[in-house]
């Protein structure tokens, strides 16, 4: 789906939750993605995924804890230089704490917990 990159001005911490209670950390949003879904304006902090301008998302939706996961990553890659990319949600992917007990995964910030759903990208394991 189509999608527009809007960079910040400076990088901007975002307090990122993990599965285990008492870690977190802080990591540098670079800008929002801004999107729809069936006609209703959607917008996630993106992470910068390296020194190439990739970015990558890691969200909720609607979908997760039922169809999906808690949370799900999506790398986009980098934006063309104005600002257009598209998204493929069909890449969505679980991360590693989906599978086993034993993994430290990162939860998505309050702004990266859509209320739609998003029925593409990896279920929800079958053992778990």
């Amino acid at each position: 789906m189509p999608a527009r990159f809007r960079p910040y001005d400076e990088p901007r911490p975002v307090s990122i939750e993990t599965v285990v209670d008492w870690l977190a950390d802080s990591v540098d949003a670079v800008g929002e993605v801004e999107f729809e879904v069936a006609g209703t304006p959607q917008r996630l902090v993106a992470f910068s995924d390296g020194d190439a301008g990739e970015l990558w998302l890691l969200f909720a939706d609607a979908t997760s804890g039922e169809t999906t996961y808690t949370c799900r990553q999506l790398a986009v890659g980098a934006p063309a230089p104005d600002g257009t990319l598209v998204l493929d949600l069909n890449r969505a992917h679980n991360p590693p704490c989906a599978y086993t007990d034993f993994s430290t995964c990162p939860l998505p910030p309050p702004a990266n917990r859509l209320t739609v759903r998003i029925e593409a990208g990896e279920r929800l394991p079958a053992d778990r």
